[in-house]
């Protein structure tokens, strides 16, 4: 991967789609949690942000689509439920999958577009506003044309005039003939960020790179000061663009400013300016009648003939004969919107355009003819806003912070207008609503100011609204924001796992070679009779010792993770798990916080995947059989984690039905993995142990979550090569619990040399339980085996040489000296010739022709430059 960026932004991406997901799970269980929604929201804002950067305009668009539907979720407009999780959940998988192919590729796969099409689509939906440009490709064959956006209908907000009364008439009567003839038409607005001149961005090219441009309008977004005031480097410009384009080219023009656009479909009936000088005479009402008789009888083409008429000898700069233009391209539909012509129709007949639908109906006498006034943009938007503001006050509730946010855009709408007496007002009612904790006091207020006497519009000079209307999803950034003094330097820096790994490298062999200054002391003291420079040399081991511990212990610090890394997990997996399965199943989980080494962490997620999967199938009862046994309907999984000693332990427990160790052994016998003789001599616990035996299965059918018999024996596998322990217990009826035990680490080794045979060699020091001195008349024969009794324990005894096939060297010594070890789940003793030092070491793995050989786990070097074999006891025995 060559670009940096994009190596950044991976590994980014994939922490931002675990937040989310696990906080669509929070959202779930509890579709209130505010703290949740805004955590999702944020984190696929960020990547919906971030993926602009690259050549990555799919998942940009399904990002963008995820985003809406989360805006929508977090505004209280829509309701979280399962299915809709299951959309998100899905929509972040293919994210997540394209993500991996960036990194492979530094490309998305050729269908990328189809598949974000289709998803999109079905979040859209759920909008209430989809795109036609999202319809998938099993969309009815009477669905719109390809490319077009459906009309808005009366559920959806439609846009003020004030958003399209700056653009010229001819170029609304263009919008207008591709909006009938079943193009989309979509008004993109723009505000660039004050600063953007420093990033390199020239708005004016940028918004200028949209397609199918039919208008553009550039207006300040604050009022100009005084000249001697005008900051050059600040863009205070907002950029309104009629385009005929549809939505995702408009967003892939625009992919770089995503966060600073508002795109909305504009309904033909929106874009309908008629000018030209006022006429009046008997023909109009002739007109007027006969069009709507020919509109009313259903006979479009008699009225298209009537209207090309009467425009072939009207003057071209008559408002009524505008009108007819309009409503000949209105015609020219393929299935004309009736209440649109009829509107048309009378407006050519009365000289005024009422939008709203009529129905057709004989012309009255007409009035003197007049050009209808334009309505005022500001006013109109002024009541929208203070409408919507009423109406979210009134759906929330008493909110602090909502309360404050209300005040501030209620009171900047006021005073833009110079409605400085009901300002004050308004903001005595809010006072009043904080005191009391209730919002009555402000909808009394608002609901006055709506009914009272039509807003007044001020002098000022023209611009557009701060406030952008329901129709507009996103709010455009606050201008001339600045990052606040004295800003905190991050105290967390990324670091590549190469870096540490060698630093993880260099205090291992640090401590190799301080192993070798115990054995220049020796030899100095006896090849050198210098008794003083040994004493030197171990006092210098000792400091040397202790910074190397530091040393060591800091790295290893840095390569933990928690275990929260894999935790995170299995919430999506139990859900999608139990409800395939039909159960209902509550997961725990304990212990996040703890860490360990991140060799350790990755490696722990394919056994307790096993682990999960088996409880959830065989382990968890179905919700009936759970209500027969007189248990709670939903079962439960608890995943807890903890540290002992220098161990972490992983614990899964359910308190499903048990381990059935009759069932386990007529299972094996079964299957062939034991014989009935030696199944008649296990014990209960030995019985369920038998789980982890490979090809050991219970399950009755072969399907993708169990009957292959290989999961436990993965999991056995698995943790014992890292150096860790499985055991599981349990009562039938009442559940089980599976243990793992594993070191912290396994960058460095802790191990004991022991002499046999007249060699050296490594025992692990995890596997030691204590070191004994026996006396030989103490050891006993049992039938042919060796034995000892420790503290009322019998330990069978087995002898190191023999083990290594090596010959038996007698030390006519008193007493044996015996290593108890704690191995597969039984203490045995190993008679050794004699005790050594511990250590820390290195292991690496056996190599070349040495690889796969039995009973060892690797070599070290000794600090004289000797290799030391260190044993893997578990394959020994």
């Amino acid at each position: 991967m060559t670009n940096p960026l994009l190596a950044r932004f991976i590994p980014e991406a994939r922490e931002l789609l675990q937040v989310s997901a696990s906080g669509l799970l929070k959202l779930e269980r509890n579709p209130t949690d505010e703290t949740a929604i805004n955590e999702v929201f944020r984190a696929v804002h960020t990547i919906k942000g971030s993926s602009g950067l690259f050549d990555a305009v799919a998942l940009t668009r399904l990002v963008h689509a995820a985003e809406d539907l989360l805006g929508e979720v977090r505004s209280d407009a829509l309701q979280i439920d399962s299915s809709l999780v299951d959309m998100l959940l899905d929509s972040l998988d293919q994210v997540g999958q394209w993500i991996d192919e960036l990194e492979r590729r530094s490309a998305l796969p050729t269908d990328a577009d189809g598949v974000a099409h289709r998803m999109a689509a079905l979040l859209r939906q759920r909008l209430g506003a989809q795109d036609q440009d999202d319809v998938p490709d099993d969309a009815p064959a009477d669905a719109a044309p390809q490319g077009a956006d459906p009309a808005p209908d009366g559920d959806v907000a439609t846009l003020p005039p004030g958003f399209l009364a700056r653009l010229s008439a001819p170029a609304c009567l263009d919008a207008f003939r591709r909006a009938c003839g079943g193009q989309a038409v979509h008004l993109v607005r723009y505000a660039p960020e004050p600063g953007c001149f420093f990033n390199g961005t020239d708005p004016l090219q940028a918004i200028q790179q949209v397609p199918g441009a039919l208008a553009l309008d550039i207006a300040a977004a604050e009022p100009w000061g005084p000249l001697e005031d005008l900051d050059p480097y600040q863009c205070n410009l907002h950029f309104s663009l009629l385009t005929a384009a549809p939505r995702p080219e408009i967003e892939q023009a625009m992919r770089y400013e995503l966060d600073q656009i508002t795109i909305a479909p504009v309904r033909p009936r929106d874009l309908v300016r008629i000018e030209g000088e006022p006429s009046d005479g008997p023909i109009w009402d002739d007109f007027r009648e006969a069009a709507s008789a020919f509109l009313a009888a259903g006979r479009h083409d008699d009225l298209r003939t009537a209207v090309g008429a009467l425009r072939s000898v009207a003057g071209p700069t008559l408002w009524r004969r505008q009108a007819l233009d309009w409503l000949e391209a209105a015609l020219s539909a393929v299935q004309p919107d009736s209440a649109l012509v009829a509107a048309l129709v009378a407006a050519a007949g009365s000289g005024r355009f009422d939008p709203a639908p009529a129905a057709p109906a004989p012309a009255a006498p007409a009035p003197a003819p007049q050009p209808a006034p334009q309505a005022d943009p500001r006013q109109e938007l002024a009541r929208s806003v203070l409408a919507s503001q009423h109406r979210a006050l009134e759906q929330a509730g008493y909110d602090a912070d909502r309360l404050a946010s209300v005040g501030t855009v209620v009171g900047n709408v006021l005073l833009s207008l110079g409605r400085d007496a009901d300002r004050t007002a308004i903001q005595a009612a809010f006072e009043a609503a904080r005191e009391a904790r209730s919002v009555a006091p402000v909808l009394s207020a608002l609901s006055a100011v709506l009914d009272g006497a039509p807003l007044q519009r001020t002098e000022a000079a023209p611009a557009l609204p701060d406030a952008l209307p329901p129709a507009f999803e996103e709010v455009a950034p606050v201008a001339g924001a600045k990052e606040p003094e004295g800003r905190i330097a991050p105290k967390s820096l990324k670091v590549d796992q190469a870096k540490i790994d060698l630093l993880m490298n260099l205090i291992g062999e640090l401590v190799v070679s301080k192993n070798a200054l115990p054995f220049l002391a020796k030899r100095a003291e006896e090849t050198y009779a210098s008794r003083e420079m040994s004493r030197e040399i171990k006092e210098q081991y000792a400091v040397i010792d202790r910074l190397a511990q530091e040393m060591q212990g800091a790295i290893m610090q840095v390569r933990m993770l928690p275990v929260s890394e894999i935790f995170d997990r299995f919430p999506r997996l139990v859900r999608d798990l139990a409800r395939k399965l039909g159960k209902r199943i509550d997961l725990a989980l304990e212990g996040e916080d703890t860490a360990a080494d991140k060799t350790i962490i990755e490696a722990l997620g394919d056994p307790l995947l096993h682990i999960v999967r088996n409880s959830l199938d065989h382990g968890l009862e179905s919700p009936d059989e759970r209500r027969a046994a007189g248990k709670s309907a939903t079962a439960r999984i608890l995943l807890k984690a903890r540290q002992e000693a220098d161990s972490v332990v992983i614990e899964v427990q359910d308190n499903g039905r048990g381990i059935d160790p009759v069932r386990i052994r007529a299972a094996a016998i079964a299957k062939g993995v034991i014989g009935q003789e030696e199944a008649d001599r296990l014990s209960d616990q030995e019985a369920i142990n038998l789980i982890y035996r490979p090809g050991f299965s219970t399950a009755a059918e072969i399907s993708d979550l169990s009957g292959r018999g290989v999961g436990m024996d993965v999991v056995l596998t698995t943790v014992e090569k890292l150096g860790g322990q499985v055991s599981v217990s349990s009562r039938l009826g009442e559940g089980t619990t599976t243990r793992l035990a594993l070191p912290l680490s396994m960058a460095v080794t802790r191990i004991m040399i022991v002499e046999a045979a007249g060699s050296l060699y490594g025992v692990p020091m995890d596997m030691i339980v204590e070191t004994v001195r026996v006396p030989r008349e103490r050891i006993r024969m049992i039938k042919k085996a060796e034995t000892f009794v420790l503290r009322e324990t019998i330990i069978p005894l087995l002898r190191l040489s023999r083990l290594l096939h090596l010959p038996d060297q007698p030390r006519g010594e008193a007493d044996a000296a015996v290593l108890v070890c704690h191995v597969n789940g039984r203490r045995v003793g190993l008679i050794i010739d004699n005790f050594r030092e511990g250590m820390d070491v290195i292991l690496k793995p056996l190599e070349g022709v040495l690889t796969g050989l039995g009973g060892y786990a690797g070599t070290t070097l000794l600090g004289d430059g000797r290799v030391l074999l260190v044993l893997d006891l578990r394959e020994l025995l």
